[in-house]
């Protein structure tokens, strides 16, 4: 360990000594090439010619076009003050698949149900709806409203079934529908929360 340590002290003042020499007086190396350069330039009486430049083309570097940015999807306008049937019918062209939406008419209430573990407080005048695009569907089944009403591509449920508990009790709601001839199943969860 002692030769070691010995060997890096040597190593370290032998660099460091000739480094910082050169540091010190970087005037003592340097003067004899200067000297030399500025002997050479005294003799010749001609001045210096610069030697000719190789024509420099001009490469046009490559325009840079931005990338544009994504256009979002178009989105219903949930502030809409369109009744409720009218609103959903205006989604064609907009959504593509069949979605469950929520709206009262009195009080403006639009929501679309975009996950099928959302969470909705559903009051006893509000009314649940099935949009099926470009009215390529149908409801095969669904249990608990009393009253149904079909329109173009809109299907809407009111009166849920008095039997159904109230005051903020939660019901899985699902309903079956049939989508360019296939079964489908669209969940929501109903918080049901009575008369307003």
């Amino acid at each position: 360990m002692k030769k070691f340590v010995l060997v890096v002290a040597m190593f370290m003042f032998v660099c460091g000594g000739s480094i910082f020499a050169m540091a010190q007086d970087p005037v003592k190396t340097q003067p004899a090439t200067e000297k030399t350069e500025s002997t050479e330039e005294t003799t010749t009486s001609e001045p210096a010619k610069e030697e000719p430049k190789a024509e420099e083309t001009a490469t046009p570097e490559p325009a840079i076009e931005p990338t544009p940015e994504p256009t979002p999807a178009p989105t219903p306008d949930t502030e809409s003050t369109l009744p409720g049937v009218e609103w959903m019918q205006s989604f064609n062209g907009i959504i593509e698949e069949p979605k469950l939406v929520v709206f009262n008419d009195e009080n403006n209430k639009k929501i679309i149900i975009k996950d099928s573990n959302q969470e909705v407080e559903f009051y006893d005048d509000d009314t649940l709806a099935i949009y099926i695009p470009d009215n390529n569907g149908k409801v095969v089944r669904e249990l608990k409203f009393e009253d149904s009403e079909c329109y173009d591509s809109v299907v809407i449920f009111k009166n849920i079934s008095s039997s159904i508990m109230r005051d903020g009790y939660v019901s899985a709601t699902i309903v079956d529908i049939e989508f360019d001839g296939k079964p489908m199943t669209l969940y929501c969860y109903l918080k049901l929360m009575g008369n307003p």
